[in-house]
């Protein structure tokens, strides 16, 4: 995962990076871990470990794989970020060289309609339109099955519908999908694979 794959890309972050400075063998906290765009970016940018909180639960196999890729430089904390003082205190770092706050709601949160995989929505005028088909499918090699495709993070969907005008005249496609925030590939074969679902539903 690198910051040129990263199709969430965390608001400001190079201005953060370069406020913050992080140095080899120093210790971060990233108080909001979310999809873990800040704390990549720091592992990525010298040898210091960084400590990450989130209190949603659904960032926990999020953290396995950036634990899995950082080793011992990276661990992640499922609490508050109000008991920020308590988890720096209780670290086995003799100190704590700098922290980053990235408030307010995440993405991640508005994609996921109920905390776990993914909604999209379509939502449309009935005295305007009539609905004639729609379906879901995931952005994989097994689209008709709950999976994550090729180098994704996270399960993606496409919700698509076909819509006519109730006077008959027009007829119109909607696609609502969400690429993922790491997979380049993904990102690439999700946008080829919404080609072939349109061919072969029209």
């Amino acid at each position: 995962m690198t910051n040129k794959e990263l199709g969430h890309r965390p608001v400001l972050i190079e201005e953060v990076i370069e406020q913050l400075g992080p140095k080899d063998n120093e210790t971060y906290i990233d108080a909001t871990f979310g999809y873990g765009g800040y704390t990549e970016r720091i592992l990525q940018s010298c040898e210091c470990k960084v400590i990450a909180i989130d209190r949603d639960p659904t960032v926990k196999k999020q953290a396995e794989r950036f634990k899995k890729k950082y080793g011992s430089r990276f661990s992640f904390v499922h609490s508050k970020f109000s008991q920020i003082d308590k988890i720096s205190k209780e670290t086995k770092e003799k100190e704590i060289n700098g922290f980053v706050f990235d408030i307010g709601v995440s993405s991640m949160q508005l994609d996921d309609g109920n905390k776990k995989g993914e909604f999209c929505a379509i939502y449309y005028n009935k005295n305007k339109y009539r609905l004639i088909k729609s379906s879901t499918f995931w952005l994989s090699e097994n689209p008709s099955e709950v999976s994550i495709g090729w180098d994704a993070a996270l399960e993606r969907i496409c919700t698509y519908a076909q819509f006519e005008t109730l006077n008959g005249k027009d007829k119109i496609w909607i696609f609502n999908t969400h690429f993922d925030h790491f997979g380049k590939t993904a990102r690439e074969q999700s946008a080829k694979l919404l080609i072939i679902i349109k061919i072969n539903i029209d």
